[in-house]
């Protein structure tokens, strides 16, 4: 049963990536002008991988409670850290890695005695 549980959790923590890369692309759309080729291809990529991440969410929430799931959403924060510097060249701060810890030991506490 416990790789079952880590199993579901590998998958949960994947559509939160699925989440956070329709949110990169909705980013990118807002560089372009409403009405443009490249605006409405973005925004297209955005709802696609939106209703990819809502199939895989719907299905993994047959597994994990809704508690386990809403409290494990808080790390896509920690993914929107990481490709902004990535990406888009943002800094870390030391304030936000510490941010980052405290999410993830939050995480591990909800899942864990939740």
């Amino acid at each position: 049963m416990m790789i079952s549980s880590v199993k579901m959790y590998f998958f949960l923590f994947s559509c939160y990536l699925i989440y956070s890369l329709a949110l990169i692309a909705s980013r990118f759309a807002g560089n372009y002008p409403l009405i443009s080729i490249p605006a409405i291809l973005l925004s297209g990529l955005t709802f696609f991988l939106l209703g990819v991440f809502a199939m895989f969410y719907q299905r993994i929430l047959r597994n994990v409670s809704l508690t386990k799931a809403y409290a494990s959403r808080v790390v896509t924060i920690v993914y929107g850290m990481i490709f902004g510097s990535i990406i888009f060249s943002d800094k870390i701060t030391l304030n936000m890695s510490l941010g980052t810890v405290v999410i993830i030991m939050g995480v591990v506490m909800v899942v864990k005695n939740g």
